[in-house]
């Protein structure tokens, strides 16, 4: 079996599920944050599917709790967990990319300009 990427697509829904609120977050051109994430999580299902096995954590517009999204990435045994995340704000000085990665998973930072790579312990993952 190829390995597995789970892709969590951020926040989604109307509603606070577990620890988890719904974004409504709105960047200066009016595209909502939910609404990208998903698109984009969508379009590298596609292009990474042929050689990987992609799960997706949301594929419509629901909010799912922080709990929901780690069981999906632990029953599946994914290989790479990557939650995808924007700033819906107007201040250029914010665009970028800030990776942050599990104390306990490696990981290599890519050319993008990055504001530098934070760990923390994501403890809900972990386990």
């Amino acid at each position: 079996m190829p390995p597995t990427v789970v892709t969590d697509a951020g926040h989604g829904g109307r509603d606070v599920a577990g620890g988890s609120s719904p974004n409504r977050a709105t960047g200066p051109n009016g595209l909502r944050e939910k609404d990208l994430t998903l698109d984009l999580a969508r379009r590298m299902r596609a292009l990474l599917a042929p050689g990987l096995r992609v799960i997706l954590t949301r594929d419509e517009d629901r909010n799912l709790t922080l709990s929901e999204r780690a069981r999906i990435a632990r029953d599946s045994e994914a290989e790479l967990f990557l939650s995808l995340h924007f700033d819906g704000a107007g201040d250029p000085d914010r665009d970028g990319t800030q990776p942050w990665i599990a104390r306990s998973a490696p990981a290599r930072v890519t050319g993008a300009r990055a504001r530098g790579a934070l760990e923390r312990d994501l403890g809900v993952l972990l386990p």
